[in-house]
């Protein structure tokens, strides 16, 4: 077994890992920095059937998901790796060895890359998708969170180097597609990253990640003063004022325009994956957790990742929906819980079938699209452009007063 070096995204320093020679004589892994093993046997079984498209990838099953073609797969997962990480990325990942060999272990342990770098601190939230944890980087202090995710639970991407596919994590790839890069104030990403660019308000940047053994590990840039869009209105005695709902909704569908100009659909936007900076007199927004995203297409989607009281209508009739009219429903339940302290549905029946209650106090403006976005036909509902032209959404809208004249309810009737 071969020792070799693999370079931090962080630090540009080496670390030490083991590779076995099958690794080195599949093309898609020279330079990658994981260390994909197969089996000798399946190694063999791939020699002598070269025209196969299925590949091991650590010793784990392709995971599948339900509805999908195969056409769907091609779709969405052919994605060029010079394209999302720069053309030298793949020799500067950091990675650790996923099968370590008994004997190195037995001679002197790996050390544990995270621990080196990253100082661990409490638990920030637990979801069904991984841990995360508040922490700092040891060289300069810099607040982080450390997101845990076991490996059986991270989705994997197909995506093209020199011809040949390669499998990534999805999370990592939509993380830098969105351009969460890391900021220019110094944490260098390695040989061969191109330029540092800064992240986009959208989304938190992607400082580093590792494959462990058993976890895959993401270190991500965490503002300090923050807290989630949930706590921040339970803080506020469970609902906000609608002036102050407006600033953040607008913050939000900001985000996910650039979030899906950059080829990204998030799935799972929830008060609980919106960050919001509490360092200024005006709340800044910006995207957590793109654990359950995936790559932006124009056709509809088969598979449903995320929550199931965010979920549009169109799924339970139809198990399929689109990115935009999703993420627009999305939006409408996240602005309710803002405004009215609670999520407007909570089964399956009542999605398709009711109408949320919505209080007296909000104004006619507010109601109106807070009743487009939660429209049971997609076709009803605006699109995020649209949204940004709504009254409401506009800086001289008068604040609610006067006028609650509100338009006529629809009947709720079935959506299609």
């Amino acid at each position: 077994m071969a020792c070799r070096s693999v370079r931090s995204l962080t630090t540009g320093k080496d670390l030490d890992t083991h590779t076995s020679p099958l690794a080195n004589e599949g093309g898609a892994n020279e330079g990658l920095g994981r260390l994909t093993l197969r089996d000798e046997r399946a190694e063999r079984r791939r020699r002598r059937n070269r025209k196969s498209s299925e590949r091991s990838t650590g010793g784990r099953g392709e995971r599948k998901r339900k509805g999908r073609s195969q056409k769907e797969e091609e779709e969405e997962g052919y994605l060029s790796l010079e394209n999302i990480f720069g053309s030298s990325y793949m020799s500067g990942t950091t990675q650790v060895n996923a099968l370590q060999p008994p004997q190195c272990n037995s001679r002197e342990p790996t050390p544990d890359p995270v621990a080196e770098r990253f100082v661990e601190l409490g638990c920030l939230g637990d979801g069904g998708y991984g841990t995360v944890y508040a922490g700092y980087r040891r060289e300069d202090n810099l607040p982080v969170a450390i997101k845990r995710v076991p490996l059986a639970k991270v989705l994997r991407i197909p995506v093209t180097q020199n011809g040949q596919q390669v499998e990534f994590p999805l999370e990592v790839v939509l993380l830098r597609m969105v351009g969460g890069r890391g900021e220019a104030r110094g944490e260098g990403m390695g040989e061969g990253m191109g330029e540092v660019v800064p992240p986009p308000r959208a989304a938190v940047a992607l400082l580093d990640w590792f494959e462990m053994d058993q976890e895959l590990v993401l270190v991500l840039e965490r503002p300090v003063p923050c807290m989630d869009l949930h706590d921040y209105i339970q803080k506020r005695g469970g609902t906000l004022q609608e002036e102050h709902a407006r600033v953040i909704l607008r913050q939000l569908v900001e985000a996910m325009r650039e979030v899906h100009s950059r080829g990204v659909l998030h799935r799972d936007i929830k008060p609980e994956n919106v960050l919001v900076e509490t360092g200024s007199t005006s709340p800044r927004i910006r995207v957590l957790d793109f654990g359950c995203g995936c790559v932006l297409r124009d056709g509809p989607y088969t598979e449903c990742y995320g929550t199931s009281q965010y979920t549009p209508p169109e799924w339970f009739l139809r198990e399929s929906y689109r990115a935009g009219p999703s993420t627009v429903w999305q939006l409408g339940v996240v602005l309710y819980d803002m405004l009215c302290g609670d999520q407007p549905f909570n089964t399956r029946r009542e999605i398709l079938y009711e109408e949320p209650y919505i209080k007296d106090q909000l104004s006619r403006h507010c109601v109106d699209l807070l009743r487009r976005c939660l429209a049971k036909r997609p076709r009803g509902r605006p699109t995020l452009e649209e949204m940004l032209l709504h009254p409401w959404l506009q800086p001289d809208t008068p604040p609610p007063g006067s006028s609650r004249t509100r338009p006529p309810l629809a009947p709720a009737g079935h959506a299609p």
